[in-house]
């Protein structure tokens, strides 16, 4: 495990990290040790569901969607003026 021998700021967290904190390697940079691992965690996580796994005893998911109900839609009608389709003349 190592610590941290000068301050900085953690960059999973913007938290400060003072010196003697445990920290970690991550993408180049040094990091909380806590917040590594949670990301790490998270990533491997971020797979299973991605796959299709849920976390309920990592079975995959039978969620189904109910069928449409077959009741007809309402329509909706406009109050229109009705056209009788004759010619009005125009004076």
């Amino acid at each position: 495990m190592l610590s941290a021998k000068f301050p900085g700021t953690c960059p999973l967290c913007n938290a400060q990290v003072a010196p003697g904190d445990p920290i970690g390697r991550w993408m180049g940079s040094w990091a909380h040790r806590a917040c590594v691992e949670g990301w790490r965690q998270f990533e491997s996580n971020q797979l299973k569901i991605l796959s299709g796994q849920t976390f309920a005893g990592h079975k995959p998911s039978d969620w189904k969607r109910k069928p449409a109900s077959k009741a007809p839609r309402k329509v909706r009608r406009f109050a229109y003026p009705s056209f009788s389709g004759k010619a009005r003349k125009v004076m």
